[in-house]
């Protein structure tokens, strides 16, 4: 069967779908539309954004606080070393552990050092602790106290 363009074809019904699809077509023209909404006056009275303010970061600065409770527990863990160091029936095994604690805790107050600013009153004392304790776990690392 051939269909030639001169034939009649049936048409269906619109169905209710279609006749409100129509309905919702509007009458103007996109060209108008978008004349209306580029207008100054009409733009602004469509939408008027609402103000939104940066969320700020989170202040990267250490506490002075903070700087001052890693150097607290750096002398700390050294005068525990100091002590077990400087009992002569603790051998040099049982030091270790206190040792590995200053390297903790070294490691600990480097992290806040390195965002503290120079101004920090704290800063040289927290420096001079690191300095101290750099020593000292060197010191005991090369064997000297054998």
């Amino acid at each position: 069967m051939k269909i030639n363009s001169g034939d009649k074809t049936q048409q269906a019904p619109l169905s209710p779908i279609a006749k409100t699809k129509s309905a919702m077509v509007p009458s103007s023209s996109f060209a108008e539309v978008l004349k209306k909404t580029t207008k100054p006056e009409t733009a602004q009275a469509i939408s008027s954004p609402t103000t939104i303010r940066p969320v700020m970061p989170p202040s990267l600065m250490p506490s002075a606080s903070e700087i001052y409770r890693g150097t607290e527990r750096m002398l700390e863990v050294m005068e525990q070393y100091r002590a077990q160091l400087g009992d002569s029936k603790t051998d040099l095994r049982a030091v270790e552990p206190a040792v590995r604690q200053m390297k903790k805790e070294m490691s600990s107050l480097e992290s806040v050092m390195v965002r503290t600013p120079e101004s920090d009153a704290m800063k040289p004392i927290a420096q001079q602790t690191l300095l101290a304790a750099a020593k000292e776990i060197a010191r005991f690392e090369s064997g000297y106290y054998n």
